[in-house]
């Protein structure tokens, strides 16, 4: 019995040191983790657009400024340099709020000028198509052109490294919040609901029901499934 209870004791003390550089190696996983490395041709490509960047606003005071001393990018400090930036973007946001302000009294004018009578819905969409129009058809084709970029990507291979997450929104309804005008219960819809977003302008077709295909809402079922 006394040797069991030396074997006992024995292998009590191998498991406490197994179980003491288990933990101790566990510890060590709280080390300070070493930031990724990206590829030295990212870090130079972005100095060199920072410094274009720098000569462009260098080149703006300059230009601004005919009687003062010219500005060489060269010569200028870190503190010059983030001077430069902040005056630069002070501006910007000063050209910003004034075309906000400016842009809000047009819609005031507009909607002072509006035909009561006309259906606000249709205005927006209209005012909204001719600005898409506008900014973006000379690149991405037709208003009705829809996405071709897939969804879901790199759901099973890892991302390349030069890649990053993004936070993104997936809509499963829409619901209608109340029915007015000549609109009453029961509610059928039919049509296309379209998103767009920054990746890609053309229409990516979230809901597409014909009019023979229509899904009908009332006062219990008020969300439109997508």
């Amino acid at each position: 019995m006394e040797v069991d209870s030396e074997m006992t004791e024995e292998v009590g003390r191998k498991r406490e040191i197994q179980n003491g550089s288990e933990m101790a190696g566990e510890r060590r996983t709280s080390r300070k983790i070493t930031p990724i490395e990206y590829p030295s041709w990212m870090n130079a490509s972005d100095k060199r657009k920072h410094e274009s960047y720098m000569k462009r606003l260098v080149a703006k005071w300059n230009a601004e400024n005919p009687n003062a001393t010219p500005l060489v990018l060269e010569e200028l400090t870190q503190e010059q340099r983030a001077s430069l930036k902040q005056e630069h973007l002070a501006r910007e946001n000063e050209i910003g709020e004034a075309y906000a302000a400016r842009m809000k009294e047009e819609d005031a004018r507009v909607e002072a000028e509006r035909d009561p009578n006309e259906d606000n819905d249709d205005r927006l969409y209209q005012h909204y198509r001719e600005h898409w129009e506008w900014k973006t058809n000379k690149e991405f084709g037709s208003f009705e052109d829809r996405t071709r970029i897939p969804a879901m990507c790199f759901t099973d291979d890892p991302i390349p490294r030069i890649s990053r997450t993004m936070r993104s929104m997936q809509i499963f309804s829409v619901k209608v919040k109340e029915v007015g005008g000549d609109l009453h219960w029961p509610l059928d819809v039919f049509g296309i609901i379209a998103v767009r977003d920054d990746l890609d302008y053309n229409r990516n077709i979230i809901s597409e029901r014909n009019r023979d295909n229509c899904q009908t809402l009332n006062e219990q079922v008020l969300s439109v499934l997508l």
